[in-house]
């Protein structure tokens, strides 16, 4: 796997094709595997695939300081080292919401956005996590380590999920590191206080595709609702028996949905 080294990171990615620039950015706790599911023989035919291990993730090693310009300034910055001019975005989660925020500031450099299950708001389930990782960061570690990627805490949680919901949650909070996930977390809930419907007035009429599970939260049904509402170039396609992770519980009709989308 390739590494460029940036400025305060070394950035590990994947290229696939040739053709139109597309980069796909992964979500909290995912890395460029998350994309292992797709036939890129199919969706490489006039694209130029880029995959993204966001620092921390896979095989990018952690930055010391996490927040969302620092992560747009890594990506911009790799965008010039590649000579990408203009490039469709895709991202999942809080990887939607990275695109998002990259082209409110560089909306020059984005063609498309193709977001899946995006959302501004954060898991209310982990805000009580959050006051004691920002004041004591050890204990907030230690918290998250002990409680939320314990695999038997995430089996009692996760058996109120669909069997496949299930397998996703458990892989993605018991393989990375707690403090990179912590990290995350923290500057996930800091982002969450900011109105971004605003901010989006600046892109309301760059080309987006939302996907969303059918079964998805409320939370990501009214964020992807507002943000239809304020982008006049906006579409929602809802992913038939899915929830959160409409990829991996309904993945041949979202590639299908998706790769008509791109073309």
């Amino acid at each position: 796997m390739p590494q460029l080294k940036l400025n305060k990171c070394n950035l590990h990615y994947k290229i696939l094709g040739r053709g139109k620039p597309i980069i796909f950015i992964h979500g909290w706790n995912g890395s460029s595997d998350s994309f292992q599911k797709f036939d890129f023989s199919t969706i490489t035919k006039g694209y130029k695939v880029y995959l993204i291990d966001l620092p921390g993730y896979g095989k990018s090693p952690p930055i010391r300081n996490y927040s969302f310009q620092g992560l747009c300034n890594i990506i911009n910055n790799f965008m010039e080292e590649k000579k990408i001019k203009k490039a469709d975005l895709f991202g999942l989660c809080s990887g939607a919401s990275i695109c998002m925020d990259f082209c409110i500031r560089n909306p020059s450099k984005v063609k498309r956005l193709f977001l899946v299950e995006p959302c501004f708001s954060f898991p209310k389930s982990l805000v009580w996590l959050c006051y004691p990782a920002k004041k004591f960061p050890f204990l907030g570690i230690f918290l998250f380590y002990f409680l939320v990627r314990n695999k038997i805490v995430l089996r009692i949680i996760c058996n109120l999920l669909s069997t496949n919901k299930k397998v996703v949650a458990l892989k993605q909070f018991t393989k990375e590191k707690a403090k990179v996930s912590v990290d995350y977390m923290l500057m996930l809930h800091d982002y969450s206080k900011i109105n971004h419907y605003k901010r989006l007035n600046k892109i309301k009429y760059k080309k987006a595709v939302i996907f969303i599970g059918k079964n998805t939260g409320k939370d990501i049904k009214k964020t992807s609702e507002k943000i239809r509402k304020v982008m006049k170039n906006c579409q929602i396609i809802k992913i038939k028996n899915a929830s959160h992770f409409p990829v991996d519980e309904n993945f041949e009709e979202f590639e299908q949905k998706f790769i008509t989308e791109l073309s």
